[in-house]
């Protein structure tokens, strides 16, 4: 996957993907974790 390029759709997903920058790897995974299980 190094050198392609990803497509994220959604305000929710874009935040956590762009949270990487500011927080630890192991928080953001955490977070997005939780927040795929509220959506289904």
């Amino acid at each position: 996957m190094a050198g392609t390029t990803v497509v994220i759709s959604g305000a929710h997903n874009w935040l956590v993907a762009e949270s990487v920058r500011f927080a630890p790897r192991k928080m953001v995974t955490a977070i997005s974790r939780w927040i795929a299980k509220k959506v289904d």
